[in-house]
């Protein structure tokens, strides 16, 4: 016959099994401990009186001849006494109540009087204490009083206690079984019943079935849970009716939509067929669309090329003329100053001006068409070196001024470095020009992250400019200060915008007037 599982036990029998056995297990250890408390207070109580008879005797209140007395000595120490001897200090017995039944050797007695308290038990039928106490009179060791005890009435005693210990443990027992017999059928057991006969009508189907359980503890809110979760099921029950007849409504609708449907898909079949030649006409007229788109390309290439060379040539060969004019206009200015009038020579002055700007002008045209023409040579380039190498150029521009630039700490890019020269050059010399109206100028160039790009800046307190005006900011020859405050052609942010363009990028710029400007840019 197989084990009976624990599983396979009925939840009653499980609830006493649980509470009932560590509930006797603490009943018997408790028990345990009461009784060895018991047994050592009643060996305790033994020794003090045996320590208080000494007492007696050493203060003369009992005379020695009291040792003689057995039943005396059995009623002070509540214990019977086998046998009781006072040994003097020659090893003479001097009062006895009779031998003694267990011998005791010499070291004993030599050691009782030092002073020492000798006791040990024999283990008998029943255990005797064998004592030997020093008597002391002013402080000398007269006498040594040997006792040998029967713990008889002790036993009787202990066992006593024993037996009323057992009594109340099995009444608690008994009692306690009885309480959580019909505590457990009153608390769990005939409410976990009602929850099972729920159980059984929800699965027949009976959604109206609910429990009358109002108790507050863990079961009736799992009662509660019962009753609002079959409520819910009703609800949802219901609704399930009515999306199952809505569901079939929407069937006999799909099958008229579905034979709508078949008549439009054949409809539909006829016209893509009828379309699928026009398609492909239309396919034939894209190809030679993008096959001429591709010519146009390689036109425009062409041109632009063909542009470029031109305005190389037409810059370069402007150079010649304006060199010459510029030349003789400052070799009359040198040579016949003293036959020119000073209206004269205000209009050679003026003359050579117009010809070195026309000079700057061309060169900013070569330098603009150029910065398109580079071929580009990418490399991992440090942003803090360059802008250092560029800044420190311009030292003709920092003369008698007081400039306070700060880099920032900016990370390496991917760029061509003489590209990202020009670029530091042009913004950093505009930074320069545009603070030339304030004592202390301040530039700062760094880094930000923003939107995962890494994006840089140059930061000036300049004049500034007027923000409505931003879009022409990058056009060539475009100016937003008059050539009297400002000096410059118009084509320098033009090229920076043109590589920044070039390495994938944008810049822009956010100023106010009179508070400075900054560029950003990115690569």
């Amino acid at each position: 016959m197989k084990k009976s599982k624990l599983s396979d036990l009925s939840l009653r029998t499980k609830i006493f099994v649980f509470t009932m056995m560590p509930f006797v297990l603490v009943i018997i250890i408790i028990s345990i401990l009461s009784i060895q408390n018991r047994i050592k207070n009643e060996r305790e109580l033994t020794s003090n009186r045996i320590e208080s008879f000494v007492t007696l005797l050493e203060s003369g209140d009992l005379s020695f001849n009291s040792i003689k007395q057995k039943k005396k000595i059995e009623k002070l120490l509540n214990e019977k006494v086998l046998s009781a001897e006072l040994i003097k200090r020659d090893r003479s017995i001097a009062f006895t109540t009779g031998g003694s039944e267990y011998e005791i050797n010499k070291e004993q007695i030599d050691k009782a009087f030092q002073g020492y308290i000798i006791t040990y038990i024999r283990q008998n039928k029943i255990p005797v204490q064998i004592s030997l106490y020093p008597i002391i009179v002013k402080n000398t060791v007269v006498g040594i009083l040997h006792l040998e005890l029967s713990f008889e009435k002790s036993n009787d005693r202990i066992r006593q206690y024993t037996l009323f210990v057992l009594f109340l443990n099995i009444f608690g027992i008994i009692l306690s079984f009885l309480l959580i017999y019909f505590l457990s059928k009153k608390i769990i057991l005939n409410r976990l019943k009602s929850l099972t006969d729920m159980c059984s009508e929800i699965r027949r189907g009976n959604l109206n079935h609910r429990l009358s359980d109002k108790s507050h503890d863990e079961l009736g809110r799992l009662a509660l849970t019962f009753n609002d979760t079959t409520e819910k099921l009703a609800e949802r029950n219901q609704q399930l009716k009515e999306e199952k007849q809505k569901v079939i409504d929407n069937i006999s609708k799909l099958e008229k939509y579905r034979e709508h449907l078949e008549a439009l898909v054949k409809e539909r079949t006829k016209k893509l067929e009828e379309s699928k030649l026009s398609l492909t006409y239309l396919l034939e007229d894209v190809n030679e669309s993008r096959a001429e788109l591709d010519v146009l390309n390689k036109q425009l290439q062409a041109a632009n090329k063909e542009l470029e060379a031109f305005a190389y040539s037409v810059s370069h060969d402007l150079r010649a003329p304006l060199r010459n004019i510029d030349g003789f206009s400052q070799i009359l200015l040198e040579d016949y100053s003293d036959i020119l009038d000073k209206q004269g020579q205000h209009y050679l002055q003026r003359v050579r001006a117009g010809t070195q700007n026309m000079g700057r002008l061309i060169d900013d045209i070569l330098s603009l068409s150029r910065s398109g023409r580079h071929a580009m040579d990418k490399k991992t380039i440090n942003m803090e070196s360059i802008v250092r190498e560029v800044y420190d150029s311009l030292e003709n521009e920092l003369k008698d001024r007081k400039v306070d630039f700060v880099i920032h700490e900016c990370p390496p890019v991917l760029a061509d470095s003489h590209l990202v020269k020009i670029v530091f050059t042009n913004l950093l010399s505009n930074a320069l020009k545009f603070t030339r109206i304030r004592k202390n100028a301040k530039i700062e160039t760094g880094s930000m992250t923003e939107d995962g790009h890494t994006v840089f800046f140059i930061k000036d307190n300049g004049a500034g400019f007027d923000m409505k005006y931003a879009d022409k900011l990058f056009i060539p020859f475009q100016r937003l200060h008059r050539a009297e405050e400002f000096e410059g052609s118009g084509i320098g942010l033009a090229i920076v915008q043109r590589i920044i363009h070039r390495h994938g990028g944008r810049i822009w710029a956010e100023s106010e007037i009179d508070v400075g400007t900054t560029f950003y840019f990115t690569f």
